[in-house]
């Protein structure tokens, strides 16, 4: 039987911008997790956004308040109904860089993937 897997498509969320720009407000609560556009954070459009487009399994990655972020992410149950999540956290990585070495070290990745990432904030 060397019937092939199917693969999932797969998204990885960079959670981090990795610059001050959104200081004080960062200080206390996820930059993801900041109101967006219409009550929604930046991690709800994200999500959404890759889940009517069929993605099935999607890595978010932080470096800043993990436990917050953790929480929303289990808050969400339509999500979880939706997609496989793996949340992966690292609180020594400095930049967008880093944060993809600490990801592939984890072997999450199989295949081509949807990067999405907030650095384009700053």
């Amino acid at each position: 039987d060397n019937l092939k897997q199917e693969e999932k498509l797969q998204a990885i969320i960079l959670l981090d911008s990795y610059s001050n720009r959104f200081k004080p407000f960062s200080l206390y609560k996820a930059e993801c997790l900041l109101p967006f556009v219409a009550n929604k954070t930046l991690l709800d459009c994200s999500m959404e956004y890759l889940i009517e487009n069929d993605v099935k399994e999607v890595v978010l990655f932080c470096t800043k308040h993990h436990k917050q972020i953790k929480n929303y992410i289990d808050s969400k149950k339509s999500w979880h109904k939706n997609v496989e999540i793996h949340f992966l956290y690292n609180f020594t990585c400095r930049s967008l860089g880093d944060a993809m070495r600490e990801i592939d070290a984890k072997g999450v990745i199989r295949s081509t993937f949807i990067p999405v990432s907030y650095t384009h904030l700053t």
